[in-house]
């Protein structure tokens, strides 16, 4: 029993990671149950493929890719299976797609230390942390020796900058160490469950982050200036009361510690990072066109829908035919075209039809539409009157047949007529005339 139970339990977590609507689902939605793409276009779901929330509802985008190039974003609700209606529910998704790949992209491009919210950044920072307070008693050593040493003033003056930019660099380190702590925290949920409501919180991040390094690394070129003043200073120092070898030890203790070296690469990268990721959260501040690009699509798939989608209404008329398309094709086919009842209908159909056509062709999807709509009610009363009944029907094409059968006949007896019977004549008048003679 308990083992059945486990079975169970395993089904149940199993299916609970089925997504309800698929990512190939949603993209048949966007392309084979509607056309809301070009012929140029391939239909995509971009990296991390993943749906994105929006108010608690999930949306996969499909995009329509021109080679390299988005032309269009489409995103469906996962449980309703329709587009996103209303600009601000658009435009949220669009961004939160754009930044989530493109983030995402820039990231996979930079080596794993490289970003600003990796583990190897972090340990530097904590690294760092470590290193400016240990420092800190290295200095007070020296204040502390050099306190009673005559002319050694500007010694302890450096040495107050410098333990001060110490704790400064070391408490910084550690607020730095712990937003990059949340940046990673925060990438490994939105990469895997992003919303539309995190996207500010993203951008605040990074605009933090770059914040607090420009800041760090002011106040570490401070410390290394008064470093270098400190040094400078207990070498110059004239003073029995220090030998050259204490010199050269009160200067060692001084320095900078090695660790620090890995911070002009830090500075170095975060530069890089910092263009990437501030063009592509500007780049979202005006998407516009992504969004009036999509009503487009919308009104086009509207078009597409009644030209050539499927229509029920004609099919509970004939259930051989699927759409308008294949009705105004079957009846303005030329072996049907002559034996419709409604022959009324016929020219109105024609018209309406080569319209609807010419104008979704044009991109003039509203007015195809109409003429669509025409179009259908012609193509309705055509196909509820049927054909002209079998016996009543004079086959337009064996009317032709027999007018130029008849044609044919009167050429060839007129032929006869004039050339052989005349030659008939001619030559029973020439035989008569011999006898005669």
């Amino acid at each position: 029993m308990k083992k059945q139970f486990i079975t169970i339990l395993i089904i149940i977590l199993l299916f609970s990671f089925i997504p309800a609507f698929s990512p190939d689902e949603a993209i048949t939605l966007a392309t084979k149950t509607n056309n809301f793409l070009m012929t140029n276009e391939v239909p995509v779901i971009l990296n991390p493929i993943v749906t994105i929330e929006y108010l608690k509802n999930d949306y996969w985008i499909v995009c329509g890719m021109n080679g390299t190039t988005t032309s269009v974003y489409i995103p469906i609700n996962t449980n309703t299976k329709e587009i996103a209606n209303g600009p601000i529910e658009i435009r949220e998704l669009i961004q939160t797609m754009i930044i989530l790949n493109r983030t995402q992209e820039i990231k996979n491009t930079f080596p794993v230390g490289d970003w600003p919210f990796s583990i190897t950044n972090k340990t530097n920072f904590e690294t760092m942390q470590t290193k400016f307070s240990e420092k800190i008693t290295s200095i007070i050593t020296i204040e502390t020796d050099f306190k009673n040493i005559a002319n050694s003033t500007d010694i302890l003056k450096e040495a107050r900058i410098v333990k001060q930019y110490l704790e400064k660099l070391s408490n910084h380190s550690k607020t730095i160490f712990e937003l990059i702590e949340e940046g990673i925290n925060f990438e490994k949920t939105f990469f895997m469950n992003p919303k539309t409501n995190q996207i500010t919180i993203y951008e605040n991040l990074f605009s933090d982050y770059y914040k607090e390094l420009n800041d760090y690394k002011q106040e570490f070129d401070t410390l290394k200036n008064s470093v270098t003043n400190l040094r400078t200073n207990i070498g110059a120092l004239q003073s029995t009361e220090i030998t050259a070898n204490q010199k050269e030890f009160y200067n060692n203790i001084a320095k900078i510690p090695n660790e620090t070296a890995a911070l002009n690469n830090i500075f170095s990268r975060a530069n890089d990072t910092q263009e990437f990721t501030t063009r592509i959260f500007n780049s979202t501040k005006n998407i516009e066109n992504f969004v009036l690009n999509l009503e487009t699509r919308k009104t086009r798939n509207n078009a597409w829908k009644v030209i050539y989608g499927t229509d029920n209404d004609l099919k509970k008329i004939n259930p051989a035919i699927n759409s308008l398309q294949e009705a105004a094709e079957t009846i303005l086919d030329e072996k049907n075209v002559g034996y419709w009842k409604n022959q009324d209908s016929i020219n109105a159909l024609k018209v309406n039809w080569r319209q609807a056509q010419e104008k979704y062709n044009n991109g003039v999807y509203i007015t195809a539409i109409e003429f669509a709509k025409s179009a259908k009610t012609n193509s309705t009363n055509i196909l509820k009157d049927g054909f002209n009944e079998e016996e009543n029907i004079v086959p337009t094409d064996l009317i032709t047949n027999i007018i130029i059968g008849l044609i044919i006949l009167i050429i060839g007896i007129f032929l006869f007529e004039k050339f052989y019977l005349n030659k008939k004549k001619i030559e029973n008048g020439d035989e008569g005339y011999e006898d005669d003679y």
